[in-house]
């Protein structure tokens, strides 16, 4: 159909029916087949919540120190294979969305009837909606491993000046 010739009422029919916004379709579908982020999340609290270098209290023996850097260890590991998968999706989906944000701007712009290009992107992101709003969980979990590992990283540098006091101590002991 040529541009000049769409009526802005059949706009919307038209871009649905588009094959960029198949394409678009299937990318979400794709996504949220693979990749089911409620589990995703619920295993990252999981991951963080359990960790014994969170609940250790008052009486820390040498045994407690290594098994909470160990399970630190894995639950870091694990913490950070999620987030790269999610950062996997994250990207295919932002670069879907740019790609058909800008073929929709192009092929369909003049006929939106709307000038500014900030104005018919936010036009044409209303039929993308699902992909925005499957990207803000994306950035979300993201977000939430950023804030796990750096709170794994913080409790191993406090786990290794326990031990390495502990370790002071016992030469100390030692020596008398």
């Amino acid at each position: 159909m040529a541009k000049s010739t769409i009526d802005r009422d059949d706009l919307p029919d038209i871009v649905k029916a588009s094959t960029i916004h198949k394409k678009y379709r299937r990318i979400v579908e794709t996504i949220q087949r693979e990749f089911d982020i409620e589990s995703v999340e619920k295993e990252m609290r999981n991951h963080h919540f359990t960790r014994k270098s969170r609940v250790m209290t008052d009486k820390v023996d040498a045994r407690t120190l290594i098994d909470a850097s160990a399970n630190d260890m894995r639950a870091r590991g694990r913490l950070v294979e999620l987030q790269m998968n999610a950062l996997r999706f994250k990207l295919n989906l932002e670069r879907t969305l740019q790609e058909c944000r800008r073929y929709a701007i192009s092929e369909w712009g003049e006929a939106s009837g709307i000038r500014t290009k900030e104005n018919q992107r936010n036009y044409f992101d209303r039929f993308f909606r699902r992909g925005n709003d499957l990207l803000v969980e994306l950035n979300f979990l993201h977000t939430m491993a950023d804030a796990f590992i750096a709170d794994i990283d913080k409790a191993g540098y406090g786990l290794s000046t326990i031990r390495d006091s502990l370790d002071n101590l016992y030469t100390k002991e030692r020596q008398v």
